[in-house]
């Protein structure tokens, strides 16, 4: 039988009603909290900011609080304590430890891995139990747990230097920052470059650098290698007394830091000519349709028919050998982003957001990302106009049967025309008719019918017949 279980027990009922019950526990309170909360005719005290830089490795439990344990008497009951955080509750031992891996894991998934002050709102509980049945005694008032996540000084962005672009400020070339939000919960940069000679050196200059004294040093200064001319395709970065890296070979490399762990590594890129589009356009089975990295950089580019004839859904992926599912190309490739009229479909698909029709797409395969911009008219353009990109009565019609534009009143002369997209330069095309580039010279071909064939599903070439 339980006797006289607590001083003030006419406190219980509100006490534990609230227990479970706060909200917005990111959101500290603004007004101070005590050092010091009642519990009961107890008390729970705060300690000192918990740096988990201090925690020693492996060390498994992490003193959160002191308690003054509330009086209690019952026969055969054995105090024990709970902690509660944002709704989620911990046990707690009598001297006021908690597991650290579940307290680190906590505090990183609600602020994140930055190393800046947090303060938590807890409450303690305490139960009775004699191994049969538990009973909550009493609950503490609200008190704070400071803690200081542990991880390296990150920059804001990183920029490379060296002798494939330049030693200075002025050709210095950014390294793109994979991910979005907080550095600290995504803390990888990534850089392609091309180096055209051999034994090329390189270090790495951080945003603050970058933005004031560009060769500081110190804790968040100037990064390099250990090791003066250090050929490694992996390893450790470092602000002490930084050396330059080196690339021995020429060719296209990809360079990925990762400022949480301070490593580098550097991939040499190998692209095939083209890569092909496979997808509900042709049920899933025809890779016909494909992009083509003109400078063998990794960057793909072309225009691609988005259909959804048997109401799959308008999706698709790409191929690097067509009718080969191996190392397939899909929205997990592109870990820099998929954007403008793409979005992730269902899975890993890669889902054409603004319905059938013609897109412009580039697939940077080198850093990662893929846009997607729907063609809504594409027309002729020229002196015969005024170089008017947006003239109505030049617009092309889409011939979906035979994967080409149409137009059959063309005004275009031997003084120059092209092709034009969504009513701007953005997107245009010109060189020769049997084989047609972004940007491309003007075409001098006359003649009143042309058809444009963009997608390269008939030939590894776009081009245009005039008649």
């Amino acid at each position: 039988m339980i006797r006289n279980i607590f001083i003030g027990l006419s406190l219980v009922a509100l006490l534990t009603a609230c227990t479970d019950d706060y909200t917005d526990w990111s959101a500290p309170q603004a007004v101070p909290q005590p050092t010091q909360v009642s519990f009961a005719d107890g008390s729970v005290a705060s300690v000192d900011v918990i740096k988990f830089a201090d925690i020693a490795e492996g060390q498994e439990l992490v003193k959160v609080c002191t308690i003054t344990a509330p009086t209690a008497s019952a026969d055969d009951f054995v105090p024990q304590y709970t902690l509660s955080l944002g709704g989620q509750t911990f046990n707690l031992s009598a001297d006021g430890n908690i597991n650290f891996p579940s307290l680190k894991e906590y505090v990183e998934a609600t602020f994140g891995k930055a190393p800046v002050e947090r303060s938590l709102d807890a409450t303690v509980s305490m139960w009775l139990s004699n191994g049969i049945t538990t009973i909550k005694t009493a609950t503490s008032a609200v008190f704070p747990i400071k803690v200081i996540p542990a991880a390296p000084f990150i920059d804001s962005g990183y920029w490379l230097v060296g002798d494939m672009c330049a030693w200075d400020k002025d050709g210095a070339k950014p390294f793109n920052h994979l991910g979005s939000g907080n550095v600290y919960d995504a803390p990888e940069f990534q850089i392609v470059v091309t180096t055209t000679a051999d034994n090329q050196y390189w270090k790495i200059i951080p945003q603050g650098n970058y933005d004031g004294d560009f060769w500081a040093g110190g804790d968040t200064g100037v990064l390099g290698t250990a090791v003066d001319g250090d050929t490694s395709m992996e390893g450790t970065l470092t602000t002490q007394n930084p050396q330059a890296g080196k690339i021995e070979k020429a060719g296209i490399y990809r360079i990925t830091i990762n400022m949480m762990e301070y490593k580098y590594k550097i991939e040499k890129l190998e692209f095939a000519p083209y890569i092909y589009f496979i997808g509900a356009t042709d049920g899933w089975s025809n890779a016909e349709q494909k992009l083509a990295t003109l400078s063998f950089d990794g960057v793909y580019t072309g225009y691609i028919y988005c259909a959804d004839p048997n109401n799959w859904g308008n999706e698709f992926k790409f191929q690097r050998v067509a009718g080969s599912w191996d190392n397939e190309i899909n929205f997990d490739t592109f870990s820099g982003g998929v954007s403008g009229d793409f979005a992730q479909g269902g899975g890993s698909n890669i889902k054409a957001n603004a319905g059938e029709g013609i897109y412009y797409i580039t697939a940077d395969l080198a850093s990662g990302t893929l846009k997607g911009v729907r063609i809504n008219n594409m027309n002729l353009v020229g002196d015969f106009n005024g170089w008017n990109p947006g003239d109505d009565a030049q617009q092309m019609t889409w011939d979906a049967e035979n994967y080409c534009y149409v137009i059959n009143n063309a005004g275009v002369n031997s003084k120059g025309w092209k092709f034009t997209a969504n009513n701007s330069w953005d997107i245009n095309l010109g060189g020769d008719i049997s084989n047609l580039t972004a940007n491309g010279d003007n075409l001098t071909v006359e003649g009143k019918t042309i058809k444009l064939y963009p997608t390269r599903k008939t030939s590894d070439k776009i081009y245009c017949t005039v008649e």
